[in-house]
């Protein structure tokens, strides 16, 4: 399964890793949409946002954005696609770290120099989770925490 050292991270990212976890399959597939109950990570909602992907071309779209994601952001993107809102995206450290997911179908966790959407922003923590939502193709959560 996904074995990542979450010991140095921020606990909401804890909570959301080990929540995604605990949905996953048990044959190493990754956790259908609908399995993601939202209540049960009540306390990190503000911070928890998704992205749908796309293929063909391949792209991503905002999907949900928590309140503290949003007031962080400046404004709401949700339904707009990333390369739209932020046009630096593709050619950011972070696109890569989505097309890696998709992929590869596994979790990426990073702690570092913030990319293409926050200016204000110098360092972020985040992991992005993989989920299905037709049981094939891979949408993304994330959580991210700001400095």
């Amino acid at each position: 399964m996904h074995n990542l050292d979450s010991t140095l991270w921020d606990e909401r990212i804890v909570t959301l890793y080990d929540y995604w976890c605990s949905i996953c399959p048990q044959n190493g597939e990754v956790p259908l949409r609908a399995d993601f109950d939202p209540a049960r990570v009540r306390q990190i909602l503000s911070w928890v946002w998704m992205v749908s992907a796309h293929s063909q071309p391949t792209r991503f779209k905002f999907r949900l954005l928590g309140t503290d994601s949003v007031q962080a952001m400046g404004r709401d993107v949700t339904g707009v696609w990333i390369d739209e809102a932020y046009p630096k995206f593709e050619n950011s450290i972070g696109y890569q770290d989505y097309i890696d997911v998709i992929s590869g179908k596994g979790p990426s966790y990073r702690k570092g120099e913030a990319h293409y959407h926050i200016a204000s922003y110098k360092n972020i923590e985040r992991i992005m989770l993989p989920m299905s939502e037709n049981g094939k193709d891979v949408d993304i959560i994330a959580i991210t925490v700001y400095d």
